[in-house]
């Protein structure tokens, strides 16, 4: 998720300062989400036909329209 954060200042253009770790853990510990895809690309055929990147941009972009 880091990565997906950097990259979306990145490609936004922002100045900010990221503080990842900031913000404590639940008492039940660290949140992990990790979804496996594959079943529903096997059941689906689905496949991704753009980047995350190309993804964020077009969402850009379309907001920046209106």
């Amino acid at each position: 998720m880091k990565e997906y954060i950097e990259e979306l200042k990145d490609i936004m253009g922002s100045k900010s300062k990221l503080l990842f770790g900031k913000i404590s853990y639940p008492k039940e510990g660290k949140v992990s989400i990790n979804p496996d895809i594959t079943k529903i690309q096997s059941n689906t055929q689905w496949r991704e036909e753009i980047t995350f990147e190309q993804g964020i941009k077009e969402i850009i972009n379309l907001y920046e329209e209106k």
